[in-house]
């Protein structure tokens, strides 16, 4: 019997089989020499060739009858011993940012009663000037391998973890310190601390709007018809009515939010809110409400949750996706779920519609007088007079379609990382309409859950399949 020496082509690891007519001598210094001959010259297992050579061995055995030493030979034949392994490169670890302060705005739940803690949320982050926001951890090196054929095999060294110093912060050594007293807010990876406009109980007349540059605290309602605008998070314990809430940072609403089909809450950042009742919003983070979104229009560029409430009745968009118990209800309540889809994109793409529309109809009008002086010559004054502004109005509309073309390029790159998939926990009701850029879907019959839809191209609509 003799061996045979394999080598796998990216020089991971050699192996060693069995012929019967013609190869290596089964001696341990016969096949050391075979591999070095194949290039192997790291990794050789001498305990596993050993092994192989015993094995091989044992088929002298005087005491096996024919039969068995046919079945050994025939096992053994098909046998693989391996006897040169690489090292292995080892990546990095990524650097990881240890923060030692809370950064996230989110209702704390008791999961057994299910019961939302309101006055606990609104324990807000303060911090002092001096104070260490978070630690950066750093990313470790990789740990190099090295193939059979004694080639060295790179490892990544882990990436920094990503993270920004914004106002009122900055770097000291591995730590990020805030420089000032204040609210820490953490917008994507930017981590800034701001001054804090404080309001004792209710917004009301008093007070009065606000328009601060930093973080506002609102420790009551905020009635009907006021403003807030914010340069930082904005923090309301209370109810918020028919008002026009804007931040350059995070909106938390301990109570619910009554819009009255005019109040606009806006947000650079995250939303969090108990609920939205006929009300408008728009965010550039994500949307997380606890118990309902009602006949509102929510539109975000992140994922909006609403893991134990339900979204019946308006229209809410959302890039990343949705979460919620519920869509729609018993009564048959039309509500539209959009996902993997930029609201903004989607806004400007139906300006861009209606441009066009209205560039036809311009079009049709003047489009007999062009290229043809005689003809507009023959026209009386006053007609010459509205075919000229109709001209003028579609050079003014050709300049609009340009500008908004130009402003949609950088949101068509954003588009393109967008989720067009909903995770729908208990139940869809009929009434309820589901759809992407590309994919439609009406139902018309109660489904339960939980669901996951998401998008079947070739067939232009949202696929619904059992999430396990």
């Amino acid at each position: 019997m003799f061996a045979k020496i394999n080598i796998d082509p990216d020089g991971m690891e050699a192996s060693l089989s069995f012929a019967f007519d013609d190869g290596i001598t089964l001696t341990l210094d016969a096949i050391k020499i075979a591999l070095n001959d194949a290039g192997v010259c790291f990794g050789i297992n001498e305990d596993t060739i050993n092994q192989a050579i015993l094995d091989a061995e044992s088929l002298d055995d005087s005491d096996l009858d024919k039969t068995d030493l046919a079945s050994k030979k025939a096992n053994l034949k098909q046998t693989s011993y391996i006897v040169a392994m690489a090292k292995k490169p080892v990546a990095g670890k990524p650097g990881t940012i240890d923060y030692k302060v809370d950064t996230n705005r989110h209702y704390k739940v008791d999961i057994k009663s299910d019961k939302v803690d309101y006055r606990e949320q609104m324990q807000v982050e303060s911090v002092k000037n001096g104070q260490v926001l978070a630690e950066i951890i750093l990313p470790t090196e990789g740990i190099d391998g090295m193939s059979i054929m004694g080639q060295a095999l790179p490892a990544r060294d882990g990436k920094p973890a990503q993270i920004k110093c914004g106002k009122n912060v900055e770097l000291m050594g591995d730590n990020i310190v805030a420089t000032s007293d204040g609210i820490v807010s953490k917008l994507g990876d930017i981590i800034s601390v701001s001054p804090v406009y404080e309001v004792s109980g209710a917004l009301d007349m008093k007070v009065g709007n606000i328009d601060f540059n930093g973080a506002v605290v609102i420790n009551g309602d905020v009635g009907d018809e006021f403003s807030i605008k914010a340069g930082g998070d904005i923090h309301i314990a209370g109810v918020v009515g028919k008002s026009n809430i804007i931040s350059q940072g995070n909106v938390v609403i301990n109570g619910g939010f009554n819009g009255k089909e005019k109040g606009v809450i806006i947000a650079n950042g995250d939303v969090d809110i108990k609920y939205v009742n006929h009300g408008n919003i728009r965010s550039k983070g994500n949307v997380v409400v606890k118990k309902e979104i009602n006949n509102s229009n929510v539109f975000c560029l992140g994922e909006i949750e609403i893991s134990r409430g339900s979204i019946l009745g308006g229209t809410v968009m959302a890039l990343q996706g949705v979460k919620v118990a519920h869509l729609g209800s018993e009564m048959g309540v039309k509500t539209t779920v959009i996902v993997g889809t930029h609201y903004e994109l989607f806004a400007l793409e139906e300006k861009l519609m209606g441009l066009n529309q209205i560039f036809a109809e311009i079009e049709k009008k003047i489009d007999p007088y062009v290229g043809n002086s005689s003809k507009f010559k023959a026209l009386p004054d006053n007609k010459k007079m509205e075919i000229k502004k109709l001209r003028e109005l579609c050079l003014e509309t050709r300049i609009k379609f340009l500008d908004i073309e130009a402003k949609m390029l950088p949101l068509i790159e954003d588009a393109k990382h967008g989720t067009a998939e909903a995770i729908i926990e208990k139940t869809i009701y009929p009434d309820v309409t589901l759809r992407s850029k590309h994919c439609f879907r009406l139902f018309n019959e109660i489904l339960l859950g939980p669901l996951k839809a998401v998008e079947d191209i070739e067939n232009s609509t949202m696929h619904i399949g059992q999430v396990n």
